[in-house]
């Protein structure tokens, strides 16, 4: 069930959306109609998704790279009882993950970086695509789209740029047992800074947004069986009939 709710927070009414779920339930901070959206849609924009996160239980950690607003984090943690490492570069998004773990008392299960997962460590420019908050395609470093193909963003935002490699061997943190990365265009970078974590066999499943059309894309495909994933190219096709980009959810094999 997922309802409007008026709460009051930090001395405003704000408007926040609930879900209940098995006898549990989540609520997400909307102060626009695009976070209002990602809530609603929560079921139906993304199932295959939910039912990936549906897999989950208290003994999993999540790392969501490209958490967004956290959708997927709140419901991670908060439904399916997991820990989560969240990584999300955008300012606005990111102040409404932190508000949307904090809504929901989650803040010993989740742990949020303001950060771009990327393949080296230092600072960063990221390209911002839009000032409201919920928006997604903010790329690290290059003025492109999710095809990777220029386009004109003039908002910027300095960040630091981070490899999960290096997350993981340096923060407080987790090691992960699943991993979502969802980076509109730049998911090749990301992987590239993940090797070593993807060797380790705690990691059993990766489910990763991709555009088979732009060979970067495509060779991710063939180092994820390289490092003894698979995929069913009947639940790819299923996530977006009729698009090129797909979410692929690798399993170890």
């Amino acid at each position: 069930m997922i309802t409007d709710l008026t709460g009051e927070f930090d001395g405003r009414k704000e408007i926040f959306v609930q879900i209940q779920y098995n006898n549990r339930a989540v609520r997400f901070f909307a102060p626009n109609w695009l976070t209002h959206y990602r809530a609603h849609t929560m079921f139906s924009k993304e199932p295959e998704t939910v039912a990936w996160l549906g897999e989950m239980g208290p003994r999993d950690v999540l790392l969501d790279i490209g958490a967004n607003i956290g959708s997927y984090t709140i419901w991670a943690a908060g439904i399916q009882g997991c820990k989560v490492v969240a990584v999300e570069p955008e300012s606005r998004n990111f102040a409404i993950l932190q508000t949307n773990v904090f809504c929901n008392g989650l803040q010993e299960k989740v742990t949020a970086f303001c950060a771009a997962a990327g393949d080296y460590d230092g600072i960063g420019t990221l390209f911002v695509n839009g000032l409201l908050a919920g928006n997604s395609s903010h790329e690290l470093n290059y003025a492109v789209d999710a095809a990777l193909t220029p386009k004109d963003m003039p908002l910027r935002q300095g960040i630091m740029a981070v490899q999960v490699d290096t997350l993981l061997a340096n923060a407080e943190i987790p090691f992960p047992t699943r991993i979502k990365i969802d980076v509109d265009g730049f998911e090749h970078q990301v992987v590239d800074g993940m090797q070593k974590t993807l060797t380790d066999e705690s990691v059993s499943s990766v489910l990763i947004e991709l555009d088979p059309t732009l060979p970067p894309h495509a060779a991710l495909i063939d180092r994820f069986t390289d490092l003894g994933f698979a995929y069913d190219p009947a639940q790819v096709e299923a996530s977006y009939p009729g698009n090129p980009h797909a979410n692929y959810i690798f399993r170890r094999v």
